[in-house]
């Protein structure tokens, strides 16, 4: 099989992003559910019409994601109108959020300046605090409200249908899959251009499961009911890892124990062969401006990111921005950035040879164009052997494989649009 060929195949052979989107496009018939290990799947035990079905294989980012078809600045970076490093003005939203605060600031503004009705993005599930769920926020009190990373799983673009059917104006703050999903929706929807107003993204290290949260709190002797809250950062930049159990209790451990030295065990598969993971399709991305060496924090801080404006609709809205007194921005080199954001130099230069790998072991390949692969993968010459073998040798391992959803496998269906 060189592409799948249904919905189970992207489960089965662990290509699935998780985005929400096929929820969004078959609504109860196929709600997102948590499977064997711990990710948010589509759940086919129900069946599946084939149109519906059609329209998942076409738009899912799992297994297409194509470039925007502008110039591209860099081999590794991509296309940008700007590259800066800045955070919000506002210091109480930049404290809270997860560094420089630049992308919920951006989030209020479209709101506060009527730009957008809606922003769709993530949250906290106020009644698991240990999962995330998608949320629509209409204003910028919600937004702030509901500030900060969640690492897990959420599938963000479930509601993405029910909103363009309202005819509500729409700002995405997502992963940089899940805006791959909406530019691919958006070339069989028109009402996405003309809707979706603003794509908004980070930069990303991959989505761990939800079982990797159980084992943090499992640390300190707690199951998922007896957890009040789940803060992976924050509240300073990283901030510490916070969980609050129900009776009082509280534990705090660092960022880096937190991602060093758990969350990275529990990254999906497709996450290792992500094509964009700094967000190429999105209008406006941040990533952490880390001061330590190889892209780790030195200690907290007052938190900056790395801004880059990918389009001129991202440049008009940083503008905006700045002028409003909403960001502070100074120019930033691309030699900055990558002495900041390392690990984003070397997976973008190492998926061709992971991909090369997939196709060796015979395993289905998605078709990723316009994302500079070819030229990313130059710079990462020296390292193509082993990510080639190491692929065959994941896959040998059954690494690549998923379960389906189980009947009995709680729903997410209480992804909120409010």
């Amino acid at each position: 099989m060189s592409h799948p060929e249904s919905i189970r195949d992207i489960v089965r052979y662990g290509l699935c992003t998780g985005c929400g989107l096929c929820e969004s496009l078959g609504g109860d018939r196929l709600p997102m559910k948590v499977n064997a290990e711990g990710h948010l799947r589509p759940d086919v035990s129900g069946g599946v019409d084939p149109e519906v079905e059609r329209e998942v294989l076409a738009a899912c980012p799992g297994l297409n994601q194509s470039g925007t078809g502008a110039p591209r600045r860099s081999a590794i970076w991509g296309p940008y109108e700007s590259v800066t490093l800045g955070h919000a003005r506002d210091e109480g939203l930049r404290f809270a959020a997860s560094s420089g605060g630049v992308t919920s600031a951006a989030a209020s503004f479209l709101l506060e300046r009527g730009v957008a009705d809606v922003v769709l993005h993530v949250a906290p599930d106020p009644e698991r605090p240990m999962r995330s769920v998608a949320c629509a926020s209409r204003s910028p009190e919600e937004v702030r409200d509901r500030v900060g990373a969640r690492y897990g799983p959420a599938g963000p673009l479930a509601p993405l249908h029910a909103l363009l059917d309202g005819g509500e104006r729409i700002a995405v703050v997502a992963k940089p899959c899940d805006i791959a999903a909406v530019r691919n929706l958006a070339r069989r929807d028109p009402r996405v251009n003309e809707q979706v107003l603003a794509l908004v993204t980070f930069f990303c290290a991959g989505l761990p499961g939800l079982r990797v949260s159980e084992n943090i709190v499992g640390k300190y002797g707690l199951v998922e009911d007896e957890v009040a809250q789940l803060r992976y950062r924050g509240q300073g930049c990283p901030g510490p890892t916070r969980i609050e159990a129900a009776d009082g209790r509280v534990w705090e451990q660092t960022y880096q124990e937190t991602w060093s030295s758990e969350l990275t065990q529990g990254i999906q598969f497709r996450c290792k062969i992500c094509p964009d993971s700094t967000g190429e399709q999105a209008d406006l991305v941040c990533g952490d401006a880390w001061d330590g060496g190889e892209g780790n924090p030195l200690d907290d801080s007052a938190g900056h990111n790395v801004v880059l404006a990918r389009t001129a609709r991202g440049q008009r809205l940083l503008d905006e921005m700045r002028a409003a007194e909403r960001v502070e921005l100074e120019p930033l080199a691309l030699e900055q950035m990558a002495a900041m954001q390392p690990h984003q130099a070397r997976r973008k230069s190492q998926v061709l040879a992971r991909l090369a790998g997939l196709r060796v072991a015979g395993q289905p390949v998605p078709r990723f164009r316009g994302l500079g692969l070819w030229r990313a993968a130059f710079s990462g010459l020296g390292a193509l052997g082993s990510n080639l073998r190491g692929m065959v040798r994941r896959v040998k391992r059954g690494n690549n494989r998923e379960h389906l959803p189980g009947a009995a496998e709680t729903s997410n269906r209480e992804t909120r649009a409010t």
